[in-house]
């Protein structure tokens, strides 16, 4: 799997880079204008990731349009919905207008901080990017 992890929390970075370094390849950014450069770069190779995880307060360039810069270059290479990188946007406090926010973006799933092992996980299961099988193995 390929990911991208575009937090600005040097602590958030790290464990979820603990946490998805065991499934695939991760790339960091630190804000958002480093989030849409990495995939666009990364789109140019001809490969894409599998998944953002993408911090609601990044920033430089707003969450939303970074979302929607990522949405725009899929579109710019005819990458269907089904085959979109799946986005994970966390944010510190539930906060309805922002994850109304964020689905209303085309965002898969919205996470609140702090993050727990389990729940992330559960996340990325229902996101069809990792398994319980592999994720009982991790345990």
């Amino acid at each position: 799997m390929q990911i991208l992890i575009a937090q600005d929390n040097l602590i958030d970075r790290k464990y979820l880079m603990a946490l998805l370094a065991p499934f695939g390849d991760c790339d960091i950014a630190v804000d958002g204008r480093e989030a849409v450069d990495a995939f666009r770069a990364m789109m140019e190779t001809g490969q894409s990731y599998n998944l953002v995880c993408l911090d609601v307060a990044i920033p430089r360039i707003d969450c939303m349009e970074v979302l929607a810069e990522i949405r725009k270059i899929e579109l710019e290479q005819d990458i269907m919905d089904i085959d979109r990188v799946k986005v994970l946007i966390t944010g510190t406090a539930e906060d309805r207008k922002s994850i109304r926010r964020s689905f209303n973006a085309t965002c898969e799933s919205y996470l609140t901080k702090p993050i727990k092992k389990h729940k992330f996980y559960s996340k990325l299961e229902k996101l069809s990017l990792i398994s319980a099988d592999t994720v009982s193995q991790r345990d």
